[in-house]
């Protein structure tokens, strides 16, 4: 079992990043009569404004953790 977690987690967080960055395009490609809609071709921007938004909140996160580290001795 702990293999199991391991693994999915493991893959999990190596396989993320590529779902994320072509999961917004899957439905224009998969379903044709989608592609008439105007949320098919907002999609996208959406998903990519959400990641930019992420993005941010990780520099953000860095920065507030390399400022709270102990200097070195």
């Amino acid at each position: 079992m702990r293999f199991l977690r391991l693994y999915e987690g493991h893959f999990s967080w190596a396989t993320a990043p590529l779902i994320l960055a072509f999961a917004a395009w899957f439905p224009l490609l998969l379903n044709p009569d989608f592609n008439d809609q105007v949320l098919a071709h907002q999609l996208p921007v959406i998903a990519s404004r959400i990641q930019l938004l992420a993005m941010l909140a990780l520099t953000i996160s860095i920065l507030v953790s390399l400022i709270s580290l102990p200097p070195r001795p």
